[in-house]
């Protein structure tokens, strides 16, 4: 990673530091500057309903122990996402994706999860547009 992106990512972490201190819930900053109106970022949350989905980085930046979503710019953008369950013989059963795809300003999107099988599972991971469900990246079961 170069110096320039370890600098940025520093400075995202102590943003995500502050933004967690002085609220419960919301986003978190995922870009440098000031803050931006709603319709100009995109916001990432994760969709937990059987599932804890959890956001580990964007763009290579760790998000921390963020549970609630993300705010990011328009464009490409490189989502590490985690997802786990209940383990069929005890345990946990824990699953990752690289998920990239096209950030549009003024959209929500949710990480999403699911399994399909009961011991020999298949985990699968993707980012779905709430506006509308669609699918925007990753893979989801039929």
């Amino acid at each position: 990673m170069s110096e320039r992106r370890v600098s940025v990512c520093r400075g995202m972490a102590i943003v995500i530091f502050v933004a967690l201190a002085m609220a419960g819930c919301g986003t978190a900053r995922m870009y440098d500057g000031p803050e931006r109106a709603p319709s100009e970022v995109a916001v990432i949350r994760p969709k937990s309903i059987l599932y804890g989905v959890k956001i580990v980085t964007v763009d290579e930046c760790e998000t921390g122990m963020l549970d609630r979503g993300v705010e990011v710019l328009p464009g490409k953008h490189v989502v590490h996402a985690e997802a786990s369950a209940a383990g069929a013989i005890g345990g946990t059963d824990m699953w990752l994706a690289y998920l990239t795809f096209e950030a549009l300003a003024g959209h929500h999107y949710s990480v999403a999860a699911a399994r399909t099988g009961a011991i020999n599972y298949v985990g699968w991971l993707w980012i779905e547009d709430d506006a509308d469900g669609s699918l925007v990246t990753g893979n989801r079961p039929d």
